[in-house]
């Protein structure tokens, strides 16, 4: 038997209509092993799924069979187990894989001295040969490699070799050194902090731009002078743009005298106008076709301290004119208190509250009310003093009843 030039790797496309006619019947999709094999155990089928690309092996006899035992060509067909495995687009790859002892081929025949030579054992072993070779050209191909056109400082296996312990190399990425040889102690990049003028720098050290808030990546060793002039130079490029993102204008706006317009980002007016009395602070402005107008230009900061920006999260006394407060939750226990802190209206929290009280206010000639409402048909109202006090009811500020509870007995008197 001839072994051809065929490589020993061929990919195939479930599609819906095999899928469909594998569910009615596993044996009605074949597929064809189109190179050379001694036996089936040689051949290796493999499922990609189309979603994920995971790779899962699949056992012959359990997922499927192939015939003839061996030859130049051969039929894959699913049985049960494997059909249920495969979906619309998931790849079918069958490969050729030699019988291996640990990391060695074996060659099991053994010729004698001035014996008969088997003509089908010589080219048995021949065939077993080529198919060794047509195996690793086959796995060679898939493997980074260097054009022949490409040049070194040394040689193509040294630049190719990666060096170092397995510690070493643990957690770092495969890179290219300043020589273009390959290595693989090289992390994403070496974290410097907040760039820092006159300080020395390695290839890929990463730094915070204070102005912008952006990181760079340092592509060369230097020693910092300006950082703009150093940009310029390409001696850093930037990984995260923090001043990238922008905000558009959709209006005009207006901010007005003691208002404040605050954004970490860019602004782009858009083609707006922004009239800015008060104060407007962003990381940039992109003026573009729109124009700032009012009495204050437009703060270009970078990163913004939300803190000196005065709009960071109220923590201490703050005092609040016309505003309007719709439905303002107040914690159990909570109060309005009076110009010195004192308490002087204490709200208590009752678990599933339905009646509440309600106070309207009055028109001319006629007098403010304070009633009691709710879910209930009749809600009362209860009036609670303290201990022993009593209830005071005033005309004008003059006292007019007085309602006392003494000894168990109610008394009420007036002036």
């Amino acid at each position: 038997m001839t072994v051809t030039a065929t490589l020993p790797r061929i990919q195939s496309t479930i599609t819906s209509g095999n899928v469909e006619a594998l569910a009615d019947d596993p044996t009605s999709v074949t597929f064809t092993v189109g190179f050379k094999y001694l036996t089936t155990a040689e051949i290796v089928a493999t499922r990609t799924d189309g979603s994920t690309g995971a790779d899962t092996g699949l056992a012959e006899t359990t997922h499927y069979s192939i015939s003839p035992s061996s030859g130049t060509s051969g039929t894959f067909t699913f049985t049960v187990a494997g059909a249920a495995l495969f979906s619309a687009d998931d790849l079918l790859t069958f490969t050729r894989k030699m019988e291996k002892t640990a990391d060695t081929f074996d060659q099991l025949s053994d010729y004698a001295q001035n014996d008969a030579l088997d003509a089908d054992t010589l080219e048995g072993n021949f065939d077993k040969s080529i198919m060794i070779s047509q195996q690793l050209g086959e796995e060679a191909s898939r493997q980074i490699a260097f054009a022949p056109t490409a040049t070194f400082d040394s040689s193509a296996s040294e630049a190719s070799t990666i060096t170092g312990t397995k510690t070493a190399r643990a957690n770092k990425l495969l890179a290219f050194d300043s020589s273009g040889d390959i290595q693989a102690d090289q992390e994403i990049g070496t974290w410097q902090g907040a760039w820092v003028s006159g300080r020395a720098y390695s290839v890929r050290d990463l730094i915070r731009q204070n102005d912008t808030g952006a990181v760079y990546i340092c592509n060369t060793v230097h020693t910092a002078g300006a950082f703009t002039t150093d940009v310029n130079a390409g001696k850093w490029s930037a990984v995260i743009d923090a001043g990238g993102f922008n905000v558009k204008l959709t209006a005009d706006v207006t901010v007005d005298t003691g208002k404040k317009l605050i954004t970490p980002y860019k602004l782009d007016l858009n083609g707006y106008e922004l009239e800015n009395n008060g104060t407007v602070i962003c990381a940039e402005l992109i003026t573009g076709d729109g124009t700032v107008t009012g009495s204050n230009g437009v703060t270009e900061s970078g990163p913004i301290n939300l803190t000196d920006a005065g709009v960071a999260t109220l923590t201490g006394s703050e005092t609040f004119t016309n505003k309007t407060l719709t439905a303002p939750k107040i914690a159990d226990a909570g109060f309005i208190a009076d110009a010195n802190g004192a308490e002087q209206l204490v709200f208590q929290t009752t678990s599933s509250a339905e009646n509440h009280f309600e106070m309207t206010n009055a028109a001319d000639s006629n007098s403010p009310q304070l009633a009691a409402l709710g879910d209930d048909t009749d809600v009362g109202m209860i009036l609670n003093t303290k201990g022993t006090g009593s209830y005071e009811l005033k005309v004008g500020g003059t006292l007019a009843l007085t309602i006392a509870l003494s000894g168990g007995n109610t008394t009420i008197t007036g002036p």
